[in-house]
């Protein structure tokens, strides 16, 4: 199953410390917080984009867990439930990267 190759990979740990966790997911989670974050500056008119980040950030990590829940219950389990060092670090390198978007993008709007 081509689904369970890909999960797998991406799975991999590339570097991993006792708060610190990097896997091929991580990169996902970079390109997800600066793009939402573009589409906040530019569509949105919120006061406090960070905090929009930060809740549409969170709830992504939400739905990973759901995502896990369902597929756990129709045995089709493709990937792992995250460890929490590895949540964390993906909420951190989306806001990282939201907040590079956030300095860059806006001067060019």
């Amino acid at each position: 199953m081509v689904r369970k190759e890909i999960a797998d990979f991406m799975n991999a740990v590339i570097y991993e410390k006792k708060w610190f966790f990097l896997n091929y997911w991580s990169f996902a989670h970079l390109l997800a917080g600066f793009f939402t974050m573009f589409i906040l500056i530019k569509y949105f008119k919120i006061k406090s984009k960070i905090s929009g980040l930060l809740i549409l950030l969170g709830l992504l990590s939400v739905f990973e867990v759901f995502e896990y829940v369902v597929a756990l219950k129709s045995n089709e389990l493709l990937f792992r439930l995250d460890p929490l060092k590895d949540t964390i670090s993906d909420l951190v390198y989306g806001m990282a990267s939201g907040i590079v978007c956030a300095f860059t993008v806006k001067k060019e709007l």
